[in-house]
C-alpha cells in the first residue's frame, strides 16, 4: 500500500469494550459507541431531515402518481337491490399499517332476498351480538387474513353460511328470543310539537324580514350603507400620503442618517389637545326600536350570556373601549355640561373604570350558589340553595347631569348579572350619546344596544316587553315609567332627585362645614341629584357661617367663577330659564353671588339667606349653583322643616357634635346620610346608593349592581331515600297531624304576657358566647377575655409577693417561716421573698440562736449578713426551660449555696440549706418555695402552735399551698413508667394514695434527726415516700424530685432536664448526695437525665455523671414485675 493510499484510507476507530452494566447485562461482545467527533448532525436534526424526506415524497405523490389515479377513477353508482352487502376498506395511502387489510361489510336482514319474516328473525338470532337492534344492521369485520381481498371472501362466505342456516326449517329458533343486551338503547330527543313552526309565527317573521328589508333599503337610499372594499381602499390611500408627507418631513444630517426625535416627557407635551370631531346627534328610527328590542330578548333565549367568563370579558371590553374613547368623552363632556377635565375624569370615566375593575375581580365569588341561612335541620337534606340568575333584557335609561356614569354604572351590573341590555342615552347631553352609542357598539352587538332620541323615542321603547326598567331622573318621569311598568308588571329601579336637607349646628368646625358644602354644591355647576337644597343652620351662628362661605367661595374661584376653568355651565337654555326663575322668586337676601349670563348659560354661585321654609328655593329642587340657608331656632325644628318639606329625600348632610347627630338620624329618614361631610356616601363606588319613598327605589353600585338585575333563585333537591320521612305529608291524613307539627311546629319563646322565656339552651349559649349575640360577637369576647386575663396574670407576676407584705401582720410573717434548718438553727431571721427580678426585705429581726453541739452539721456556716434595712434589686437570669416553670436564677449574693425543700405524703413542708461554714452567727437564706408559682403558697396558713422554746411550727393540710405546688410539680415530671412504678396507677396492685397513714411534724421538734424523722414516715412499699425542690444557687438552676422506697432501701430520684445543660452542677451534686446521705436516709441516688436533651449535650452530661460514680440502671428493682423501660428518661444511679 503507497503512502497516497494509506492517506485516502479512513482511519480505524478503535472501539473499546464495554464494560458490563444494567444495558448490556447478558451481551458477550459488548462495545462501546464510537465518541461523538463533531462529525455528524444531532438526532433532532436527523429527525427534521427524515421529515423533510417525508414531506418531498408525499409531493412526489402528489405531483405524479395522483393525476395518474384520477385517470383510472370510476363515477360512483349507488347500489341496486342485488347489492344488499356494503364492504368498507381502509388505506393509509400507501404506508404499511396493520390494519389496512382490515374489512368490515354490513347489511340489513330485511335487505336479503327470498327470506321469510321467521327466517329474518332466525339470522338476526344467529347473528348475536352484532346485531344493532336500533339501526336493524349486522356488521361484521375480518383482518385474520394478510389481503384484503381474503378477508373480504371470508366474511362473503360467512354471511352465506348465516343465510344458509337460517333457512333452515329443522330450528327456526322460535323459542329463542332476540338477545340485545349487548347494546345500550339511546333516548333520542324529539322535537316538542308547542316548538314547532305555526302560521302565525311564519307570518310573524316574514313581516319581521320585510320590515328590516325596509330599513336596509332606507339605509341605502340615505347613504347609510357603504361600499366597504371602496372605504378600505380610501383609508389605504390617505395612510399612503400620509407615510410619504412624513418622510419628507423627517431631518436628515449631513452623513445622511436619520436624526431620532427627542423623546417627549409629560412635562413637555402641550397643554392644548387636538380637536376632536364628534358625530351629529341622530335618533334612532321608531320602526328600528321593535327589532332592537326582540333582538336582545332573543340573545338572552340563546343562553349566551350565562357563562362567567363571558360576562367578564365583556367587561374587560367595556373598559378598554372607555380608555381608548376618553379624548372624545372628554370633549362631549365639555360640549354638553361645560365639565373640566378633573370633574369629567374624576366623576365620570375613572369611576367607571373602577367599577369594572371591582366587578371583574368579585364577580365570580357574586355568582357562586349561596346556602340560605336558618334551615332546620330536616330541611337541609333538601340541599337548599340560592342560585343567581339574571333578569333577562333590561332597559336601562341615563340621565344628563353624569351622562357617562349614570349610564355606564348601570349597564356594568346587567352585564355582570348576565342580562342583555338597551341604552338609551338623556338626547339633552347629545354629544355624550353619540359617544355612548360608539361605547356599547365595541361589545356583543347581538346583547347590548343603543337607542337615541327623545320622548317618543322613550314612550316606544316603554312600549316593550323589559324584565327590568332601569331609570335616573326627575320624580315626574320616574312616575310616568312606573305606570307603564306596572301595566305588565316589570319590575323598576328608580334613582330620582330630592330637597336634601343640611343641617349645621352651633357645635360645628363652621369653616370645616362651609368649605364642604360649598364643593359639594358647586360640583358640576350644583346639577347633582344628591348635592343639599337647602342648609338650616343654628340663627345664633349664621352670620359666621356665611362669612366662611364667603371666605371658601374666594378661595375656589379668586379670579371669579365664570373665568374659572374648573366651574361648569347650565346643560341647556330650558334649565338656564329654570334656576334663573327661581332665583328671581325668591324672598330671601342674596349674599354671594348672583350674576347670571344667558348666552353662556352661567350663573354665579349664590348663596341666599331665605326667612322661612315656604320660599321657592326650598319647596323645589334647585338642580343648581344655588344654596339656600335658612336660620333656625334650635334642632327640633330644623327636624320638623326637613320632614315638612320631603320627608324622604335622597341625601342628608349633619353636622354637630355626636349627640346631635344621632338626633338628626333618628329623627329624620332618607337614602342615604354623610355626616360631616357632603356627598361622600354617593362617592364611594363599591357602597350601595339608591333612595326611598319618593326620591327613588333599588339601589346600584359595586355588588349591589349586580344584585339589581339578578333572581335569587331558591332551588332545592328532595331525594329519593327520604319517602319514608315524607309520608305524613299523603293523604289519608288520620293520626298524621301531631307528627308534622311535632316536626315543622316552632314553638314562641316567649309567655302570654309577652315576656322573652329563656330555656337551658339559651343559657348554655349565652355562657358559651359571653353573652354575646353570634359566632362572630361570641369569639371577639373570648379573645378580649384572654387578652384581659393574660395582662391580668401579668400584672400579677411582675409585683409577685410584694402584695403580702401590706397585707399580712409581723405575727403572720413568723408564721410563714415554717422551715427548720435542721443541721444548726430555728428560723427567727429576716425572711426575703423572691420574685422574677427583685428581693424585697419584710423584716429586720436578724437574731440566731445556735444549736446543740451534737447534732452534726450538714454543712458550714454562712458568715456574711444581709442588709435587712435596703431593698435589694438581685440580678438574674432567665431560662424557659427550667423544670420550676419560671425559670428564676438567685444571684450569687448568698453564701447558702443551696436549699431544699421537702414535702412529706401528708403535706408537711421541711426545709434544708447547705451553707459553706459553721453553724454559729449564721442567717437564714431565703425560701425559695416562695417564688414563682409557690410565691402566694403561704397566704391561706393553718393554726401554728409553739414549741418549746418558742419556735414557730406550721401544721399541713394547706389546700393548694407550696407542699402541694412542689409535689405537683414532681408529678408533672412523671412519665407513664414512673406513674406506674411509684403511684400504682394502672397496675393492679393497689398501692393506695401516697398521702395514706402518715403522720410527722413539720418542723420536727428540736434535736429530731433527720433521718428518724422521715424513716418513720415511710411505709413498707415502693410508693412515694416524699417529693423535693432543691435550688443550686452557686449553678443556677432547680431541680425537682422525689424519695421512693421502704426501710434502708430509700432512693432520692432527681429530675436533670434542659435546664442543666452549660450548668456548673459541682455544688449541686454534692448537696444532692449529702441531702440523700443524711437527713433522708437514702442509700441510693437516680438521677433522670431527659431523653429530649441533644446527643451532644447528653453524652458530655453523661460523662460527668460516670466521672463522679453514677452508672446507667433501670427500674427493676422497684417495678418488681412490672415493665420498666422508660421513653422520657434515661436513668443513672449511685450507691451511697
Amino acid at each position: 500500500m503507497t503512502e497516497a493510499q494509506r492517506r485516502r484510507r479512513p482511519a480505524t476507530v478503535r472501539r473499546k469494550k464495554q464494560k458490563a452494566g444494567l444495558l448490556n447485562m447478558g451481551e458477550t461482545n459488548s462495545i462501546e459507541d464510537p465518541e461523538f467527533e463533531e462529525d455528524d448532525v444531532t438526532a433532532m436534526a436527523h429527525g427534521q431531515l427524515e421529515q423533510h424526506r417525508e414531506f418531498r415524497e408525499y409531493a412526489r405523490l402528489m405531483a405524479w402518481e395522483m393525476p395518474l389515479l384520477t385517470k383510472m377513477a370510476k363515477p360512483f353508482v349507488p347500489p341496486n337491490q342485488n347489492q344488499m352487502l356494503r364492504f368498507r376498506y381502509t388505506t393509509y395511502m400507501g404506508e404499511e399499517h396493520p390494519a389496512e387489510k382490515k374489512v368490515v361489510v354490513e347489511f340489513c336482514p330485511d335487505d336479503i332476498p327470498g327470506l321469510e319474516p321467521l327466517q329474518k328473525d332466525k339470522l338476526r338470532k344467529l347473528a348475536g351480538v352484532r346485531y344493532n337492534p336500533e339501526t336493524h344492521i349486522i356488521k361484521m369485520s375480518s383482518e385474520m387474513f394478510e389481503s384484503q381481498a381474503q378477508n373480504k371472501r371470508y366474511l362473503g362466505d360467512v354471511v352465506d353460511n348465516l343465510v344458509r342456516e337460517a333457512k333452515d326449517p329443522k330450528d327456526t329458533f322460535e323459542d329463542v328470543p332476540l338477545d340485545t343486551r349487548h347494546h345500550t338503547f339511546k333516548t333520542k330527543p324529539k322535537f316538542p310539537r308547542e316548538w314547532r313552526l305555526t302560521p302565525e309565527r311564519q307570518a310573524q317573521l316574514d313581516a319581521g324580514r320585510a320590515e328590516a328589508l325596509k330599513l336596509d333599503q332606507a339605509r341605502v337610499e340615505s347613504g347609510l350603507l357603504i361600499d366597504g372594499g371602496a372605504f378600505v381602499r380610501e383609508a389605504h390611500a390617505q395612510a399612503a400620503k400620509l407615510a410619504g408627507a412624513a418622510k419628507l418631513a423627517e431631518p436628515v444630517m449631513a452623513a445622511g442618517r436619520v436624526k431620532a426625535p427627542k423623546k417627549q416627557t409629560a412635562d413637555m407635551a402641550p397643554q392644548t389637545q387636538t380637536p376632536v370631531k364628534l358625530d351629529a346627534f341622530e335618533n334612532t328610527p321608531m320602526e328600528a326600536l321593535p327589532a332592537i328590542a326582540s333582538g336582545v330578548r332573543v340573545a338572552y333565549a340563546s343562553q349566551k350570556t350565562r357563562p362567567i367568563a363571558w360576562r367578564i370579558q365583556q367587561l374587560r371590553k367595556l373598559y378598554w373601549a372607555l380608555e381608548d374613547l376618553t379624548p372624545e368623552f372628554l370633549e362631549a363632556l365639555k360640549l354638553d355640561v361645560g365639565k373640566s377635565v378633573y370633574e369629567s375624569q374624576v366623576t365620570e370615566i375613572e369611576w367607571c373604570k373602577s367599577d369594572i375593575v371591582f366587578v371583574t375581580k368579585n364577580l365570580e365569588k357574586w355568582a357562586k350558589d349561596e346556602s340560605p341561612p336558618d334551615i332546620s335541620l330536616t330541611n337541609k337534606f333538601m340541599s337548599p340553595v340560592i342560585r343567581k340568575q339574571p333578569l333577562g333584557a333590561v332597559l336601562v335609561i341615563g340621565c344628563w347631569n353624569f351622562p357617562i356614569q349614570l349610564s355606564v354604572g348601570p349597564f356594568i351590573g346587567a352585564i355582570a348579572a348576565g342580562c342583555t341590555a338597551v341604552l338609551k342615552p338623556s338626547e339633552i347631553s347629545p354629544n355624550s350619546a353619540m359617544v355612548l352609542k360608539k361605547l356599547i357598539a365595541k361589545l356583543d352587538n347581538d346583547c347590548f344596544k343603543v337607542a337615541n332620541g327623545g320622548k317618543d323615542e322613550t314612550t316606544a321603547l316603554l312600549a316593550e316587553k323589559w324584565d327590568k326598567i332601569f331609570y335616573t331622573g326627575n320624580a315626574m318621569v320616574g312616575t310616568i315609567i312606573a305606570k307603564k311598568a306596572a301595566e305588565t308588571l316589570t319590575p323598576i329601579a328608580l334613582e330620582l332627585g330630592g330637597r336634601n336637607p343640611a343641617f349645621v349646628t352651633r357645635n360645628t368646625d363652621l369653616r370645616l362645614a362651609a368649605r364642604r358644602l360649598l364643593w359639594g354644591k358647586h360640583i358640576n355647576a350644583g346639577q347633582v341629584c344628591i348635592s343639599q337644597n337647602y342648609t338650616m343652620v343654628d340663627a345664633d351662628v349664621a352670620d359666621e357661617f356665611i362669612e366662611q362661605l364667603r371666605i371658601a367661595n374666594k378661595e375656589y374661584y379668586p379670579n371669579g367663577a365664570k373665568a374659572s376653568p374648573d366651574f361648569g355651565r347650565i346643560v341647556s337654555d330650558h334649565h338656564f330659564a329654570r334656576v334663573k326663575k327661581m332665583l328671581d322668586s325668591t324672598q330671601g337676601k342674596i349674599v354671594i353671588g348672583g350674576a347670571t349670563d344667558a348666552a353662556d348659560r352661567f350663573i354665579e354661585p349664590t348663596v341666599v339667606v331665605v326667612k322661612d321654609q315656604n320660599d321657592s328655593l326650598i319647596t323645589e329642587e334647585s338642580f343648581g349653583p344655588l344654596l339656600p340657608v335658612l336660620p333656625v331656632a334650635n334642632l327640633d325644628d330644623a327636624i320638623r322643616i326637613a320632614n315638612e318639606v320631603h320627608s324622604t329625600p335622597l341625601g342628608l348632610y349633619a353636622f354637630g357634635n355626636k349627640e346631635e347627630v344621632s338626633r338628626i338620624l333618628k329623627g329624620t329618614t332618607s337614602g342615604g346620610a354623610t355626616i360631616g361631610d357632603a356627598l361622600f356616601h354617593a362617592s364611594i363606588p363599591t357602597l350601595a346608593f339608591g333612595g326611598v319613598g319618593d326620591s327613588g327605589q333599588g339601589t346600584y353600585r359595586g355588588k349591589a349592581s349586580f344584585d339589581c338585575f339578578t333572581h335569587r333563585r331558591p332551588i332545592t333537591r328532595t331525594p329519593g331515600w327520604m319517602e319514608k320521612l315524607l309520608d305524613i305529608r299523603y293523604p289519608p291524613y288520620h293520626g298524621k297531624l301531631s307528627k308534622i307539627m311535632a316536626t315543622t311546629q316552632l314553638k314562641p319563646n316567649f309567655d302570654r304576657q309577652l315576656r322573652t322565656k329563656y330555656g337551658i339552651t339559651d343559657y348554655l349559649r349565652a355562657a358559651f358566647l359571653l353573652g354575646g349575640s353570634g359566632s362572630k360577637d361570641g369569639l371577639a369576647r373570648w379573645v378580649l377575655f384572654v387578652l384581659v386575663a393574660a395582662i391580668a396574670k401579668k400584672g400579677i407576676d411582675s409585683r409577685g409577693l410584694h402584695a403580702i407584705s401590706t397585707v399580712l401582720q409581723p405575727a403572720q410573717l413568723q408564721q410563714l417561716v415554717n422551715c427548720q434548718l435542721l443541721t444548726y438553727n430555728r428560723l427567727t431571721t429576716p425572711i426575703k421573698y423572691f420574685n422574677r427580678h427583685r428581693l424585697y426585705n419584710l423584716s429586720n429581726n436578724s437574731t440566731v440562736r445556735p444549736l446543740s453541739q451534737s447534732t452534726k452539721p450538714l454543712t458550714t456556716t454562712y458568715q456574711q449578713p444581709w442588709q435587712p434595712s435596703k431593698m435589694a434589686l438581685l440580678q438574674t437570669k432567665s431560662n424557659s426551660q427550667s423544670n420550676n416553670r419560671s425559670g428564676e436564677v438567685v444571684a450569687h449574693r448568698a453564701v447558702v449555696l443551696a436549699s431544699a425543700y421537702v414535702v412529706d405524703r401528708s403535706t408537711m413542708l421541711t426545709g434544708f440549706h447547705y451553707s459553706t461554714t459553721g453553724a454559729d452567727g449564721a442567717q437564714c437564706p431565703p425560701l425559695a418555695a416562695f417564688t414563682s408559682a409557690n410565691e402566694l403558697a403561704y397566704v391561706s396558713a393553718s393554726k401554728s402552735r409553739r414549741h418549746g422554746d418558742g419556735g414557730t411550727a406550721v401544721r399541713g393540710g394547706r389546700a393548694g399551698g407550696a407542699a402541694h405546688s412542689i409535689r405537683e410539680e414532681c408529678e408533672r415530671l412523671f412519665c407513664e413508667t414512673m406513674t406506674t412504678v411509684f403511684l400504682g396507677e394502672r397496675d393492679s396492685i393497689a398501692h393506695g394514695s401516697y398521702e395514706w397513714d402518715v403522720s410527722a411534724h413539720s418542723p420536727p421538734q428540736e434535736g429530731l434527726d433527720g433521718q428518724s424523722y422521715f424513716k418513720n414516715a415511710v411505709q413498707r412499699h415502693n410508693g412515694v415516700a416524699s417529693w423535693l425542690e432543691l435550688w443550686d444557687y452557686a449553678g443556677g438552676c432547680s431541680f425537682k424530685g422525689f424519695v421512693a422506697g421502704a426501710d434502708d432501701e430509700r432512693c432520692l430520684f432527681t429530675f436533670f432536664d434542659h435546664s442543666v445543660i452549660n450548668r456548673d452542677l459541682k455544688q449541686a451534686l454534692m448537696a444532692i448526695i449529702d441531702l440523700a446521705s443524711s437527713p433522708l436516709g437514702c442509700s441510693q441516688v437516680v438521677v433522670c437525665l431527659d431523653r429530649s436533651i441533644s446527643a451532644e449535650d447528653s453524652k458530655s452530661l453523661l460523662k460527668s455523671l460516670r466521672w463522679v460514680g453514677f452508672e446507667l440502671v433501670t427500674l427493676d428493682m422497684w417495678a418488681e414485675s412490672r415493665s420498666s423501660p422508660s421513653n422520657e428518661w434515661l436513668f443513672l444511679g449511685m450507691e451511697l
